[in-house]
């Protein structure tokens, strides 16, 4: 196992930790840090990229179950996210694949956002839960699984961060 390995291995039991990391990936890591471990990744044919947008490019690995949406402009990892089959949790129990319901018991801190179609946390910025309807009835929105976790730094939420004003 060579170094650039090893130290970005992925271990889809790892804590889910909101703005920071999840996987053992942190959030602001220059992709060109990443980019042999990448490239590693590729030729065993274990990663999948494409642009979304001007400035984003996602990559997912683990077979899908992590994405890396790297921010382009300054070229650092801006979200990871989570899907069905990462086992690591945010919070100690809420995962990818259990309901909106059993989240929600979970941590009282989390909501579900109308306007943002995603179910947030109060006090905890860099964490979000996607749902697997957009723009559902909120009657449902308990019903309707988690789909993905993301974590991503918090300078998204400002309009420095959105022109790419956060490395």
């Amino acid at each position: 196992m060579s170094t650039v390995e090893s130290a970005y291995s992925l271990d889809l039991k790892a804590d889910i930790l909101p703005a920071r990391s999840l996987g053992g990936l942190r959030v602001g890591t220059p992709l060109r840090e990443m980019s042999a471990w990448l490239s590693d990744q590729d030729l065993r044919g274990k990663v999948k990229y494409e642009m979304v947008g001007l400035y984003e490019a996602r990559y997912r690995v683990a077979e899908g179950i992590v994405e890396l949406a790297v921010d382009i402009r300054i070229g650092k990892v801006a979200r990871l996210t989570a899907y069905n089959g990462y086992t690591g949790a945010l919070f100690g129990n809420v995962r990818p694949g259990m309901r909106a319901r059993e989240a929600l018991r979970a941590d009282a801190r989390l909501y579900y956002s109308e306007e943002e179609e995603l179910i947030l946390c109060r006090g905890v910025p860099g964490v979000a839960l996607d749902i697997s309807e957009r723009d559902p009835d909120p009657a449902r929105v308990l019903d309707l699984e988690i789909v993905g976790v993301s974590v991503f730094t918090e300078a998204l939420d400002t309009a420095a961060g959105q022109r790419g004003d956060w490395g």
